[in-house]
């Protein structure tokens, strides 16, 4: 196999360093593009709602569907869920 010049050496980890300043920006949306919060509070405002306090992102989560859970969830039978 080749010896790699220095010049291909260079230009991988130049490409990996990008690669990975360009993949941990944590700006995730542009300028003028609405955050997720802002999208949520003119929703509720659109239903009619005042939103009294605003804290911004107070904590983040992702739901997932758990696989065979087909059963309806009402106020009684959640409550004996959640204990």
């Amino acid at each position: 196999m080749e010896k790699l010049s220095t010049y291909a050496v260079f230009s991988l980890v130049l490409g990996l360093v990008l690669l990975a300043v360009v993949g941990c920006n944590n700006n995730q949306n542009t300028p003028g593009e609405q955050t997720d919060e802002q999208t949520a509070a003119g929703y509720i405002e659109e239903l009619g709602y005042t939103i009294v306090v605003s804290e911004g992102e107070t904590s983040r989560y992702t739901l997932e569907e758990i696989k065979g859970m087909e059963r309806e969830f009402t106020s009684e039978n959640l409550s004996e869920l959640l204990e």
